[in-house]
């Protein structure tokens, strides 16, 4: 049996629960079992630690270290709950956990170039990277930085659970020692997935692009105003949207919903041309 988890920290909203009900529905059409959970504090519960204000990310390790799933599931499936699967997974054709094969994990690797990253975090980024690799991480090249991986879809099998237990994996204390003053980021779910996952030799398979394809909304300022710059960065026939989208609950989930499945050419107006986000700005 698999296991699809996801978890919100926080109030529950209109966009979470279509979210969460669009992952149950397409969990339920490839026959895995489905697992919500709202306001979770894995850290404290299962380790009695803190990180202090960052303790909510870290329940995102729970799909890797909560023995009881280990007993019962073969592979599990992580999600953010801005992950929105497309309208064409649920005829169950396109099984996620099908794509592992026989390898440990199972994520995407941020292959895409946003151009509005500002140089200063280009050089905290490989300031934690040099940091990660001091602390035994050995991280893979793309053009010329270390690959990134992104933590919002991500495939645990059995083994790597098991290794991750057995082989004492969790040692986030120490990595915030050495990470924290880097910047506050760095002390989330997505950064330290990657410093594990590399620093234990995981057996690794990069996902192809549809597994998470994101569309980023960012809100910028031009000098004179305030612009929305959308990000598309889906390939075809996208399976999973991320939905990284600045001011999300402004929209309605029918717009929500129409957004995950079309390009920029279909979207509401008010979203394309920023005007959802824009409007009420000075």
């Amino acid at each position: 049996m698999n296991l699809i988890y996801q978890y919100w920290q926080g109030e529950l909203n209109d966009h979470i629960l279509f979210g969460r009900d669009r992952m149950k529905a397409y969990a339920q059409s490839i026959g895995a079992d489905y697992i919500f959970e709202h306001n979770p504090d894995f850290l404290k519960e299962y380790y009695d630690i803190s990180v202090g204000e960052m303790d909510h990310f870290f329940s995102a390790l729970k799909p890797i270290f909560y023995k009881e799933y280990d007993e019962k599931y073969d592979t599990i499936m992580f999600a953010d709950m801005d992950i929105i699967p497309s309208n064409h997974m649920y005829d169950g054709l396109y099984d996620v956990f099908d794509e592992l094969g026989n390898a440990e994990v199972g994520i995407v690797p941020e292959l895409w170039e946003n151009h509005t990253i500002h140089e200063g975090w280009a050089k905290k980024l490989d300031a934690w990277t040099e940091t990660c690799e001091r602390m035994g991480a050995k991280f893979p090249k793309y053009k010329g930085h270390a690959m990134s991986l992104n933590s919002g879809v991500v495939l645990y099998s059995k083994r790597i659970r098991q290794r991750a237990i057995e082989e004492k994996w969790m040692d986030l204390l120490s990595y915030k020692s050495m990470c924290c003053e880097l910047d506050t980021y760095f002390v989330t779910d997505q950064p330290y997935i990657q410093y594990m996952l590399y620093k234990n030799n995981a057996d690794i398979k990069f996902l192809d692009q549809t597994w998470n394809g994101h569309l980023c909304s960012e809100l910028l300022h031009d000098g004179l105003k305030y612009i929305v710059k959308h990000l598309d960065y889906r390939p075809p026939a996208t399976k999973f949207n991320h939905m990284r989208t600045h001011g999300i609950e402004l929209i309605s989930t029918l717009d929500y919903h129409k957004i995950a499945n079309s390009s920029e050419a279909q979207w509401p107006h008010d979203f394309r041309t920023g005007r959802y986000l824009t409007k009420n700005l000075k």
